[in-house]
């Protein structure tokens, strides 16, 4: 299945919802390293969803990362605030995923969950609304069903060597 732009987009902001309420369940149980990890991915999900829509989109986490800076941050849609908890949640859900003997506490998380939450509302709540979010949608989903030259080449053509 080949899915549109706006399909995609529209789903990773669905898995932002879904995955901020995951969160605040491990929260509510006080597993903290997996708050951690669920904070990461939902503003993950988040910025990917707007790096997609800007043509920005990133095959690992570290260049998701870099882009966010370079195209969030920079642009001023977030804070550099904002910037720093996003790398926050990168290390420590690195290091709770990866490294031996990390355990989170209520005093590392807590805060975490609401800036989180924020910076994921930002930008999967209020970027679909703007005109300028439904302006980008159209463009790329238009550059992407743009036909290519190949499209209007006849499979039978003298000139290109047909008999």
């Amino acid at each position: 299945m080949t899915a549109t732009l706006s399909e995609l987009v529209r789903y990773r902001l669905t898995r932002v919802k879904e995955t901020l309420g995951e969160a605040q369940t491990l929260a509510q149980s006080e597993s903290w390293n997996g708050t951690i990890n669920r904070l990461y991915y939902a503003c993950f999900y988040a910025v990917s969803a707007y790096l997609l829509i800007v043509g920005k989109s990133s095959k690992t986490h570290a260049s998701t990362k870099s882009a966010f800076h370079l195209n969030v941050v920079k642009t001023g849609l977030v804070t550099v605030e904002m910037g720093k908890i996003y790398n926050r949640l990168f290390e420590n859900r690195f290091e709770g995923d990866y490294e031996d003997f990390v355990e989170f506490d209520s005093e590392t998380v807590l805060p975490l969950l609401a800036q989180a939450n924020e910076i994921s509302s930002m930008l999967s709540t209020k970027l679909p609304k703007t005109h300028f979010f439904n302006f980008l949608l159209k463009r790329y989903e238009t550059r992407l069903q743009r036909p290519r030259r190949s499209d209007f080449r006849p499979a039978f053509c003298c000139c290109h060597g047909g008999e």
